[in-house]
């Protein structure tokens, strides 16, 4: 843990893996998740997880593509294989 190798590893994993937790305990308010077993827990932390991940998804191809017809075909997509209904909101 003292090699420059493993110092330089660590310091990606601020910005790598961090930042999705940050964001998990801060938007989706799980620095406490609900004590009530632990399948309940590992549910909503995984529904938690695929909610931040499809919103990572969504802003990735809208940065590349900044095109609402672009954005409509990935949301029409995304009902269709998961069976969900989506809105596309402007913020």
């Amino acid at each position: 843990m003292n090699t420059d190798e493993f110092k330089e590893k660590f310091k990606k994993r601020s910005s790598t893996v961090e930042a999705p937790f940050g964001t998990l305990k801060v938007y989706y308010h799980m620095n406490e998740p609900p004590t009530n077993g632990v399948n309940h827990t590992e549910n909503i932390l995984s529904l938690c997880a695929l909610t931040y991940n499809l919103k990572r998804i969504y802003n990735i191809i809208k940065d590349i593509y900044e095109q609402t017809d672009d954005i409509n075909l990935f949301k029409e997509k995304i009902e269709g294989l998961f069976n969900l209904k989506c809105k596309i909101t402007e913020q």
